[in-house]
C-alpha cells in the first residue's frame, strides 16, 4: 500500500501488527509478493479491521469515506523497461457506516 485516508487502525490486525496484500490466500503463510508478466492480472486481498471509535456517520445514507491507493513495485534490482507506469497504482474507495452512532 503506497497511501492512505483511512484510520491506520483499518491497515492493522487485532494485535495491532500492519497487514499487507495476500495473493494465495490458500496457503497458510502470506503471499505478498508475486511474479506477474506481462498483460497479465493477479488479485490480491487484504484484510480490514474497521474500529467504530474510528468512524462518525453523520446519518445512515452518508458514508465517512476514505482511499486506499496500492502501487505494484518491482523487486527486480536490475534495470526495467517499464513502458506504462500509470497501470501501476489502483485507487480504492472504502465507505463506512457506523450504525452505533444512530
Amino acid at each position: 500500500m503506497s497511501n492512505s485516508t483511512c484510520p491506520a487502525s483499518l491497515l492493522r490486525d487485532a494485535l495491532n501488527q500492519p497487514v499487507t496484500p495476500d495473493f494465495d490466500p490458500k496457503s497458510v503463510a502470506v503471499g505478498d509478493t508475486i511474479t506477474v508478466v506481462g498483460n497479465k492480472i493477479k488479485a490480491a486481498s487484504i484484510p480490514l479491521r474497521f474500529v467504530a471509535a474510528d468512524y462518525a456517520s453523520l446519518n445512515a445514507k452518508s458514508p465517512v469515506r476514505c482511499t486506499l491507493t496500492f502501487t505494484a513495485t518491482s523487486l527486480d534490482t536490475g534495470p526495467v523497461a517499464e513502458i506504462n507506469p500509470s497501470n501501476n497504482t489502483i485507487s480504492v474507495s472504502v465507505d463506512v457506516i457506523d450504525k452505533s452512532d444512530f
